[in-house]
């Protein structure tokens, strides 16, 4: 078992303009005066609070790379009209974005939300044919934002995403609201 001692300094006699300290050995820590104080304590606080809190901002908005197969894909956060919003860009390509915050599944980009001009035309398909869309098939998942905003609209959707580049899917899951 270890054995932890406190060392106290006593001052050593010496000459005026030398500062000598001599460590007096085993003295007992039952000391009246406590080593941590009030401000020692708030301050050490502080300190690894601000840290946490630069680690939170750099996690957030420092841009990230990823080597994937097709090259270098870089994942960071911009405000656009007011909202946090996380992308995906590969070479000078956004790939995909995504809603940080309450709007999260919301889709970022106008033409992902044309793709659900599939649903509204699915409404005359079921009037005509009896059943409407039940299976859909995307091709290049990106940051998953259209298939997670459909997945959410119509639950009874069977869905499929076929991307080739498994860096990506872990960048989808990581980093934009996708869980397998």
């Amino acid at each position: 078992m270890v054995a932890f001692r406190r060392i106290r300094a006593a001052p050593v006699a010496a000459a005026p303009s030398s500062r000598c300290i001599r460590l007096s050995p085993l003295q007992s820590c039952s000391s009246s005066r406590s080593s941590l104080s009030c401000g020692n304590i708030l301050g050490r606080w502080a300190f690894f609070a601000g840290i946490g809190i630069l680690g939170y901002l750099c996690m957030r908005f420092w841009p990230h790379m990823v080597k994937t197969a097709q090259g270098r894909a870089f994942i960071y956060t911009v405000l656009v009209e007011g909202r946090l919003v996380r992308v995906l860009r590969l070479g000078e390509v956004y790939q995909s974005a995504t809603n940080l915050g309450l709007h999260w599944a919301e889709p970022v980009f106008a033409y992902h939300r044309a793709f659900d001009a599939v649903f509204e035309a699915d409404r005359e398909l079921a009037a005509r044919t009896g059943h409407g869309v039940q299976r859909v098939l995307a091709l290049g998942g990106g940051g998953f934002a259209w298939p997670k905003h459909a997945l959410l609209a119509r639950p009874d959707l069977i869905m499929g995403v076929v991307e080739i580049d498994p860096k990506v899917i872990e960048c989808a899951e990581g980093w934009f609201y996708v869980e397998r």
